[in-house]
């Protein structure tokens, strides 16, 4: 018989296989019967040559040729035990092996592990394998084959551990059977697992084999160990570089370039919209608000910024057809102010507020890199503004407006703003209108030939108190106008009417009747000191009551009286 050993990578699995092809089971067992089962042992390695241990899946095949060509035989073996990396199996135990398949000139036994593909080459089988269809071994009787009659080197430590070390073989000497080195033919050293020259050493002169190796970057790295060449001549990684992929953003080099996530940074900053500062980060997503979009801002550490639509905005679901701002700075509710192009802006608290200028194109905060935009700080102004810029409305926030309110035809006035944010509540934003004193009828509010659209909303107005006689006071005062002039939402509180004008005289009274005639007068003494005197008699007594006291009840009755003198 002979033994052949061999070495091969397919897959994950190292294979070594000692093939001892010998039906013994059945051969020793019966003089009249041929084997019909061949025992095949290998050993398993993973891909860095440690053993495998456990259960695994095999399927041989023999052919008539070393490669290629449909198999002469083939069986599976669904579960084979690997412990320490040795298997065992019985070819045809499955399928029992054709008597014309050993019939061939030649027989190579091919190898498959599991679902990989089978190993090559293939091993050729040698007579140690026909041996079951040799005619002397067909005819051979019980206890027909002793000692004496195998050859030296067939039986092996594989076939026979432990009983000799690795390496050996087991020979016939004078005393018996002995573990012995084999026979060496001294040849010049290759790396091929064979000690070549005899010396005791395999594969000595070929540093760094079996160390471990790498191939490739990133993602393409591969680890494995130093193996022989094909040729025996030297060394080589066992492994290849993995194929490159697109990069992601993952903090790896998917594409082997040496760089990680090179696509989604700059500078070595992560400073994408959808990668800010790291790849989880993703702007877009984190400020994705009402007419409002994130952005990473690289100026300083990778932050998150919102950044609100304007008219030269595209995308991002923004409109494009306003600008916005966020005025209140709340993120939630993104840029909640829109800017409006038809409208002046008027704020009497807002301290940046001002009547020169160009006023009221927007509340401070809105320029967008233009000029700078304050309010106007008075109505009048505001509205003269709105006259001049062609804008039909005047937005006007809370605040005490102490001017007297001229409508226009056609520019609408609304208050009820909140100076800082601007929103629209006038519940809440209390948006005064105090007319001015004065002399003549107050008007704090006047609309007079007001016929196009013209919304007037919002406002609390308070009219001053008149202090010419006879003069009136009115909130509103609205003349010739029709109903393109709304007047919605407000509250109107008029000033106290002056006093009226003092009223004619009424008509003189009746005369009195004449009083009675005095008694005669006469001297006592004619001396000029301290002479006596008499009285006159009392006047007739007569009164008339005032016209503006009549009729009675009116309120308190006043009289004047028209009764004679007393006499002298």
């Amino acid at each position: 018989m002979s033994t052949t050993m061999i070495t091969r990578r397919e897959g994950l699995m190292a294979v070594v296989t000692i093939l001892a092809l010998i039906g013994l089971t059945s051969w020793l067992g019966a003089s009249s019967r041929v084997a019909d089962t061949m025992t095949y042992q290998g050993r398993l390695t993973d891909s860095i040559g440690i053993p495998v241990d456990g259960e695994v899946s095999l399927t041989l095949s023999m052919y008539h040729v070393p490669e290629g060509d449909s198999p002469l035989w083939t069986e599976s073996h669904a579960t084979v035990e690997v412990v320490e990396g040795i298997f065992t199996v019985f070819l045809g135990a499955v399928v029992p092996i054709p008597e014309e398949v050993l019939e061939v000139e030649e027989l190579w036994l091919g190898v498959a592990v599991g679902v990989d593909p089978e190993l090559a080459p293939r091993q050729q089988l040698t007579s140690v394998a026909f041996a079951v269809r040799a005619e002397e071994a067909e005819a051979v009787v019980e206890g027909g084959v002793t000692g004496d009659m195998i050859a030296e080197a067939t039986i092996t430590f594989d076939k026979l551990d432990p009983v000799c070390g690795e390496g050996e073989i087991l020979i016939m000497t004078g005393s018996g059977w002995a573990c012995s080195e084999p026979p060496c033919d001294s040849q010049p050293e290759v790396c091929d697992g064979v000690d070549n020259d005899c010396n005791g050493q395999v594969d000595e002169g070929f540093p760094g084999l079996g160390d471990t190796c790498e191939e490739g970057i990133g993602e393409c790295r591969r680890v494995g160990h130093n193996q022989c060449t094909v040729d025996g001549m030297g060394v080589e990684c066992n492994v290849t570089a993995g194929d490159p992929t697109d990069d992601i953003c993952d903090y790896l080099d998917n594409d082997c370039d040496g760089v990680v996530d090179d696509p989604f940074r700059a500078g070595g900053v992560y400073g994408l919209d959808t990668h800010c500062g790291n790849c989880a980060t993703d702007c877009t997503t984190i400020y994705a608000r009402p007419n409002a979009f994130g952005v990473c801002n690289t100026m300083g550490p990778p932050t998150c910024a919102m950044t609100c639509c304007n008219v030269a905005t595209s995308g991002h679901g923004c409109d494009g057809l306003f600008d916005y701002f966020d005025l209140n700075w709340i993120p939630n509710d993104g840029c909640e102010f829109q800017l409006r192009g038809d409208a002046i802006y008027v704020s009497a608290d807002d301290p940046g507020a001002s009547d020169l200028g160009d006023c009221g194109l927007g509340p401070e905060g809105t320029s967008g890199g233009g000029p700078p935009h304050y309010p106007c700080g008075s109505i009048d102004r505001g509205m003269e503004r709105a006259f001049v810029t062609g804008r039909d409305t005047v937005v006007v926030a809370s605040g005490r407006y102490e001017e007297q309110i001229e409508l226009r035809d056609g520019q609408s006035l609304i208050g009820g703003h909140h100076p800082v944010t601007w929103a629209f509540d006038p519940n809440v934003n209390r948006s005064l209108i105090i007319g001015p004193a004065g002399s003549g009828h107050r008007k704090a509010v006047v609309g007079n030939g007001i016929t196009a659209t013209t919304l007037f909303q919002g406002f609390e107005v308070i009219g001053a108190n008149a202090s010419t006689p006879g003069a009136n006071s009115y909130g509103i005062y609205i003349k010739d106008s029709s109903s393109g002039l709304v007047i919605d939402s407000n509250i109107v509180q008029a000033g106290a009417g002056a006093p009226g004008m003092a009223g004619a005289n009424g008509v003189l009274g009746a005369d009195g009747p004449g009083g009675s005639i005095g008694a005669a007068t006469y001297n006592t003494d004619c001396s000029t000191a301290g002479a006596p005197m008499s009285p006159g008699g009392p006047g007739g007594q007569h009164q008339c009551q005032d016209p503006s006291t009549y009729p009675p009840g009116g309120g308190d009755d006043v009289f004047t009286s028209t009764s004679g003198g007393d006499g002298g």
